[in-house]
């Protein structure tokens, strides 16, 4: 029974039974060999199968893991690392993984995982907390407009206007809204709360009767002096005293959002407030038992007396 074996040159050479011992010369190389003794003969259960001389290094030989073509004397396929004599891929100790698992190194692997791990991370920040992380951040600097400490809510808006994408509309429409507010609502005007008017809108508010939800509800009544529509918003709205400022409230009454106003026209909707600012010694509702309501869009800036 003939066997094969390899020349240290690579070349894979056939022997016939009972000649090992003897001396041969590689065709390739010139080396003159001793021939081995032919191996051990495995279970019928554990053989591997008989390799066809056409991919054992024939002419025309094709590598059997990976199909491709290889050298005639090919012992190891340069494609996909295969030993077409030992029929195992190169570097392991079983039969060979498929061509382009294989050929992956475990440091290639591991590169591979964590580049995997780097794209799965960044689109979970990407479509999940960066939404969460900037609306939390903008939740800091409507709390801090709310407690009338300007200051801070511009310093937070001024970093989300940078590094937020999300929420942006109303990032900005808070920015613009609380620098208006520092620019019209100062001195005597805060303190002493003297009405701020408009030369490009009108504002006239009627109180309405307290509905069975709690909160005040007022008609808002806007005439627009501008040469561009306005439309109106809940959040364009807005009850300040010294120390802190109520917008309006979530409320089955409000009327007042996505009302439009035409150049020269009027319109009107309710707005409703859950509570007024703290009283307090200092505050504007001290003066008479008023309180003043703002209409502030972040463009348009006016505020007058609430008729209690």
């Amino acid at each position: 029974m003939s066997f094969t074996f390899s020349c240290e040159c690579g070349r894979v050479l056939r022997a016939g039974g009972g000649t090992a011992g003897r001396k041969a010369k590689c065709p390739a190389c010139q080396r003159v060999l001793t021939i081995p003794a032919p191996p051990v003969e495995l279970a019928a259960a554990e053989a591997p199968a008989a390799m066809p001389d056409a991919e054992a290094g024939a002419p025309g030989a094709k590598c059997p893991q990976c199909r491709k073509a290889i050298a005639a004397d090919a012992v190891v396929c340069v494609f996909c690392g295969f030993n077409v004599v030992t029929r195992r891929q190169a570097g392991t100790s079983g039969v060979g993984l498929g061509p382009a698992a294989s050929a992956m190194s475990p440091t290639v692997k591991r590169i591979v995982a964590g580049a995997v791990i780097v794209v799965v991370l960044g689109a979970a920040w990407v479509f999940v907390g960066a939404p969460l992380f900037g609306g939390w951040k903008l939740g800091e600097a409507q709390q801090a407009f709310l407690r009338g400490d300007l200051p801070a809510a511009l310093e937070r808006l001024e970093r989300l206007r940078v590094a937020s994408a999300d929420e942006r509309g109303d990032v900005e429409l808070l920015y613009k809204q609380v620098t208006l507010e520092i620019e019209k609502n100062q001195g005597q005007t805060l303190h002493e709360g003297w009405p701020v008017p408009s030369d490009r809108a009108e504002m006239v508010v009627e109180p309405l009767e307290r509905p069975s939800e709690p909160g005040v509800l007022f008609r808002v009544t806007i005439r627009n002096k501008g040469k561009t529509p306005l439309v109106l918003k809940q959040s364009h709205f807005y009850v300040r005293g010294t120390r802190d400022i109520k917008d309006v409230a979530s409320h089955t009454a409000n009327t007042i959002e996505g009302v439009v106003v035409a150049p020269g026209q009027s319109n009107k909707g309710i707005i409703a407030f859950r509570a007024m600012p703290t009283r307090g010694v200092g505050s504007i509702d001290v003066v008479g038992g008023t309180y003043y309501l703002t209409f502030n869009n972040g463009d348009v800036y006016m505020k007058l007396k609430l008729p209690f």
